[in-house]
């Protein structure tokens, strides 16, 4: 099968219709739109992208979910501000996987389900909000820590649970003020 057979997976006939010149012109992307050209040139290496895609967003969406599930429970945070940074992490990761979720149909399988503009610009947002607010997250979570194991007769000053949820929405207001820049 020549080069010029191969064009966007066009049969023979509708690629025999194109003048020479023509296809020497089109530049590659216009060959292989969308995710044919990874498929056409690394078609393996695009496969094993895809079994692993699909086993990190399975073992991340079941191991979060738990864990969001047990620190969530009333007896695990009602003295612990770990467990509402921990929690918080936790669905902040599932937010997370779910909209990469969508943003893998699109390149993986060329689903588009976002081209829409509203619906693109709260894609963006809730994208790219849960990787700025996990790592605020942590670094509550470490500074709780510290106080705990460093300053343990402050902790019950700074390390209650309360303070924990105020931390919380402080530190997912300043994601967001990341998210807008």
């Amino acid at each position: 099968m020549s080069a010029v057979s191969t064009i966007a997976g066009a049969s023979m006939d509708e690629v025999t219709s194109y003048p020479l010149s023509t296809v020497a012109e089109m530049s590659v992307e216009d060959r292989y739109p969308g995710s044919l050209l990874y498929l056409h040139f690394t078609p393996h290496a695009v496969r094993f992208n895809l079994v692993i895609v699909v086993v990190w967003l399975l073992v991340g969406l079941i191991g979060n979910t738990l864990s969001a599930v047990i620190w969530l429970q009333r007896r695990m945070r009602r003295h612990n501000s770990s467990a509402i940074y921990v929690a918080a992490l936790s669905v902040n990761c599932v937010v997370f996987l779910v909209v990469y979720s969508f943003n893998a149909l699109k390149f993986h399988m060329d689903v588009h389900l976002y081209d829409l503009p509203v619906v693109c610009q709260v894609f963006n947002v809730l994208f790219f909000l849960p990787q700025y607010l996990s790592q605020l997250l942590v670094l509550a979570f470490t500074v709780d820590r510290y106080i705990v194991v460093c300053h343990p007769l402050r902790r019950q000053i700074y390390c209650c649970p309360s303070r924990a949820l105020k931390v919380y929405t402080f530190v997912a207001q300043c994601a967001d003020f990341n998210v807008q820049l």
